[in-house]
């Protein structure tokens, strides 16, 4: 009988006792021979299982692949980065000047051409607040928000208004037009009523109110009125000038300009248009009246008007602004620079004063506020 005979009859508990203790012996023997060879396994080391040239070949072959994803890593992360870079640098700049942009500068290296067009559309109709400042955020892109701060003379405060300029689209703040004057509107107005009532009123209150005049005034003869009240308890802080022959043929849009100034002085901008800012120490140095002063100024607000077309165009809502501007100007070269009316600021018996000057035809009580 075979060994492998005698296993299975071991196995099946078949075998006589006389071969169970042999078959016992060799299974014994077995189990020595297989501990020995699994300790010798564990020693052979995976180098000594290849020859040198084998492994050679192996460390090289691991040295590429890491080379490999080392380059291919680096070359992603360039990718990434010329993509973002490409975006924020090219894409987005490309795709934002296909729209009104407001950090463009152009007229002064002081300010972006949007802040000074901003500055001259808010005087022209604007009496107040005095001096705005403007300041931009880009919030998406073609998408700003433009906040418009000014300083309230007879609130004593800063004011700030939200626009939203948006892919070309200028949407004003809800409330921007509240300080729109008008010299064209006085219908109404008992102006013995005004007096009497500015006769009443205390000394411990100032009063913001706009004066209309029976008769235009030139600009020399505003600088005259104005030189004589200086010293009397009220400033002039806004002229309205006349851009037609007939009130009736007005546009819907009354003008003006600021006769304090506010402070900012672009000389680059003054080089262009003369006299863009009021300000007594220009004057001084280049030896010009007041009235020349204000006629220059307002021509070259409406020259910055017209000169910027695209700004124009954020602000029209179905109305021709730079025709409008434009034949503004023509009037005034023609007529001259004159005045309907003012706004004054003061206590109320200065203005009270005023309004017994001969020319005075009306005078409006805007605001009073205490000192």
């Amino acid at each position: 009988m075979s060994f492998k005979e005698l296993l299975n009859a071991y196995i099946a508990k078949k075998i006589p006792e006389s071969q169970k203790k042999y078959v016992e012996e060799e299974i014994e023997k077995f189990q020595v021979i297989s501990d020995y060879l699994e300790d010798q396994q564990l020693k052979i080391k995976p180098e000594d299982m290849i020859n040198k040239e084998s492994l050679d070949e192996l460390y090289a072959i691991k040295k590429s692949m890491k080379r490999r994803t080392r380059r291919t890593v680096f070359m992603s992360a360039c990718l990434v980065i010329s993509i973002l870079i490409f975006i924020n640098f090219t894409a987005i700049p490309l795709m934002d000047h296909l729209f009104y942009n407001p950090f463009k500068r152009t007229m002064s290296s002081q300010g972006s051409d949007f802040e000074l067009c901003m500055e001259v559309y808010h005087e022209l109709h604007f009496a107040e607040p005095n001096g705005i400042g403007i300041t931009t955020d880009r919030t998406g892109i073609g998408e700003y928000d433009i906040t418009i701060m000014g300083y309230n003379y007879m609130q004593n405060e800063y004011q700030y208004q939200i626009a939203k300029l948006k892919r070309g689209e200028f949407s004003f703040p809800i409330n921007y037009w509240d300080n729109f004057l008008g010299f064209y509107s006085d219908g109404g107005i008992d102006f013995e009523l005004q007096k009497n009532y500015l006769s009443q009123l205390p000394s411990y209150v100032t009063i913001q109110a706009k004066v209309s005049f029976n008769q235009d005034l030139s600009m020399e003869d505003l600088a005259a009125l104005s030189s004589k009240y200086k010293d009397s308890g009220i400033w002039f802080s806004w002229a309205g000038i006349r851009i037609a022959e007939d009130r009736n043929d007005w546009p819907p849009m009354a003008m003006g300009f600021d006769m304090v100034g506010d402070g900012n002085v672009y000389s680059d901008v003054n080089e262009k248009y003369p006299n863009y800012e009021v300000d007594e120490y220009i004057t001084n140095q280049n030896n010009q009246t007041s009235s020349e002063l204000y006629e220059t100024h307002v021509k070259s607000l409406l020259k910055i008007m017209i000169d910027n077309k695209k700004f124009l165009k954020l602000q029209e809502s179905g109305f021709d602004l730079h025709n409008y501007y434009k034949s503004s100007l023509d009037f005034l070269e023609q007529n001259g620079v004159n005045t309907i009316g003012i706004i004054v600021n003061g206590d109320p018996k200065s203005v009270l004063g005023l309004c017994e000057e001969e020319f005075i035809g009306n005078v409006q009580i805007n605001s009073v506020q205490f000192k």
